[in-house]
This record gives C-alpha cells, sequence and structure tokens, in this order.
C-alpha cells in the first residue's frame, strides 16, 4: 500500500476531503499548476504534459473552482502569463517569416492577443467607448422651481381680528 500523507494540499486530513477531489493533486501538482500557468501554457498541456492526466481536466477545473481561494489564484497566474503571451507576439511579429508562414504567425498573434485581452482585460482588453448625446429640457423643471420660489418668498398678510359678538 502506498504512503499516504495525513494532511492534503488544503492542510484538511485526507479523510474530510469531498470524494470528488482529485486525489492525485498535492502541493506540487497545484504548485505545477500554477507555474505552467503563468508562463502561459494551457491548463489542458499543464494536466496532459507535466501531471500525465488528460481524462482528469474536467475534474481539475472543477476542484479549482470550487473553493474561492484556488480560484483566485487560478484568475491570477492566467493574468501573469498574459505578459508572456505579448511578448511572444513580438518574436513572432519580427521573426523571418516565408510567404507560407505569415499567416500561421498572423493567426499565432492574433490568437494570442485574443487570449491576453480575455485573461487580462484591464491591461490588454480592447477599450470600447460609447459616445451619446442626450438633450434634457429642463425649462419646465425650472418654471416650477421659479413658481415655488416666489410662492415662498412672497409675504403672506394674516389678519388678527376679533369678533364680537
Amino acid at each position: 500500500m502506498a504512503y499516504e500523507p495525513p494532511i492534503t494540499l488544503t492542510g484538511i486530513p485526507h479523510f474530510l476531503i469531498p470524494p470528488d477531489t482529485p486525489d492525485f493533486l498535492t502541493d506540487y501538482s497545484w504548485n505545477t499548476i500554477l507555474t505552467g500557468l503563468r508562463q502561459a501554457e494551457t491548463l489542458m498541456s499543464i494536466v496532459t504534459d507535466r501531471l500525465g492526466r488528460p481524462d482528469e481536466y474536467g475534474r481539475i477545473l472543477a476542484w479549482i473552482h470550487r473553493d474561492v481561494e484556488r480560484e483566485t489564484a487560478y484568475y491570477k497566474a492566467r493574468e501573469i502569463g498574459t505578459d508572456k503571451l505579448v511578448d511572444e507576439m513580438i518574436d513572432i511579429a519580427d521573426a523571418v517569416d516565408s510567404v507560407e508562414d505569415v499567416a500561421r504567425s498572423q493567426l499565432r498573434i492574433s490568437t494570442r492577443k485574443w487570449v491576453a485581452g480575455t485573461f487580462n482585460r484591464k491591461k490588454f482588453g480592447d477599450v470600447k467607448q460609447v459616445d451619446t448625446t442626450v438633450t434634457l429640457d429642463i425649462s419646465k423643471a425650472m418654471e416650477e422651481a421659479q413658481i415655488r420660489v416666489i410662492e415662498h418668498n412672497t409675504p403672506r398678510l394674516i389678519i388678527d381680528a376679533e369678533v364680537d359678538g
């Protein structure tokens, strides 16, 4: 029987882990995933090539999204990886290509541009500017306000009288 460490990645004893948590995920596996994402690798390539578990992609992704801290770390690692994608776009654009390679290079750049804009929208996303023109007619509201001011400032006549009866 293989040795099972008493504590898992999350610091929770094995017997308390939900059964759908991939059993091969350790601190090392999680760090491998985050490191790969920071290097702009896809989760599929990390799961397949680095962890050797191509059939576990869905379970790993579900496991990541079940925990807010894991999910935040996942998205932050993806965001960091976008800088590498941008550097790669420059290298691809500066490379000497044959006529046949130009279309492929353009596709590679377009794909990286889309991924960078999607994973790091603040830094690399397309800026959409919406220009609107709105005309407001406040003349009626101003007239009503002026009438209220006049009414408020108009002295009121108070007649104080006694009636003899």
